[in-house]
């Protein structure tokens, strides 16, 4: 079994932990955190004895007592436990985005294979049951050639304390950052133009624009409109948002209750392909399967740091055309 460290028990932190304990191959040896009520409450949760119980993430790195690190620290920080990890001989799994600058990324991927570790990055929306269906439908061409996708994502959510108050483009950085993995991962050609328009309106609890809208071109002329906003203010979508693909012989349409509809002979053949019950097995163990998959067999796992940069160019080249153009739209 694989011997891991959770390092950060905020947001996300506990989950991972119950997530590294339901799986069969790794078991949750330690956990870290820099708050000490923190830590003291999720090792009672968890059964940690007090010497896998650390304030200090070096000092459980530098132990040998670990082959894994989950980093699930806040996003700014990424960057330099993940390094961190990998200098200390440990494989990583880091949540997204996996850094914020596309050099930082880079500099990881290399030092991954220069350490000849697995870093894999938390892109679970990849895994969800409408997500690999419709990764499916475009692979097997089930309705042709694709032409469009659009897709919107809209939600009130304000920051969670300082932390994230002053995040860059928080909307794309923790949500649409999944979102636009997956593009990246189904679309049949890569994504070789971006433009965006940016938008905070004077009722956001975000300090930087939490609106965006995007069109991207990809290198075969499919066409993607993305839209996204954690300022919403009447209906919500999920967290999964709502998407339509448009291919030669009708549309695919992800809706709000996260099931998939097929419209056909212009609109007049409409069916349910995809329930909403449709079960699947969780994205985190997805994920911590790919990554024993990579540890044992040496396979790249699909979300792996190089994977990743990918995501990361777009997801980095939105953020550089909006800067370039200075096109940020405030309303008064």
């Amino acid at each position: 079994m694989h011997h891991t460290l959770v390092i950060g028990l905020r947001g996300r932190g506990k989950s991972w932990a119950k997530a590294v304990q339901a799986h069969p191959e790794f078991e949750l040896t330690g956990l870290a955190d820099i708050d000490p009520d923190t830590l003291a409450a999720a090792a009672a949760e968890f059964q940690i004895p007090p010497e896998r119980r650390h304030s200090d993430h070096n000092t459980a790195l530098a132990s040998g007592a670990y082959e894994i690190a989950v980093v699930v620290v806040s996003h700014k920080f990424h960057y330099a436990l993940t390094k961190d990890a990998l200098l200390a001989g440990l494989h990583c799994l880091t949540e997204k985005p996996f850094t914020m600058d596309i050099g930082q990324a880079e500099e990881l991927v290399k030092l991954a294979g220069e350490k000849k570790r697995v870093v894999e990055v938390v892109q679970n929306y990849r895994y969800t049951p409408a997500s690999q269906f419709i990764a499916e439908a475009i692979r097997d061409q089930r309705l042709g050639r694709l032409a469009t996708v659009e897709g919107s994502f809209h939600r009130f959510r304000p920051p969670h304390g300082e932390r994230e108050a002053d995040m860059p483009f928080p909307v794309l950085f923790t949500q649409s950052v999944h979102h636009l993995d997956w593009l990246v991962s189904v679309l049949p050609a890569a994504i070789d133009e971006t433009i965006s328009r940016h938008q905070r309106v004077p009722w956001s609890k975000w300090e930087n624009p939490a609106i965006c809208h995007i069109l991207m071109r990809c290198a075969d002329g499919v066409l993607v409109s993305y839209q996204a906003s954690y300022d919403a203010q009447g209906e919500i979508s999920s967290y999964d948002g709502i998407w339509r693909f448009a291919f030669e012989k009708g549309d695919l349409i992800v809706d709000n209750e996260r099931q998939v509809w097929q419209v056909a002979e212009k609109g007049q053949k409409r069916e349910i392909v995809l329930g909403p019950d449709a079960k699947g097995r969780s994205g985190d163990l997805c994920l911590l399967d790919d990554l024993h998959n990579a540890i044992t067999t040496g396979a790249e796992p699909p979300t792996s740091g190089r994977d990743n940069l990918k995501t990361l160019k777009v997801l980095f080249g939105v953020m550089g055309e909006w800067r370039r153009s200075a096109s940020v739209c405030s309303t008064a």
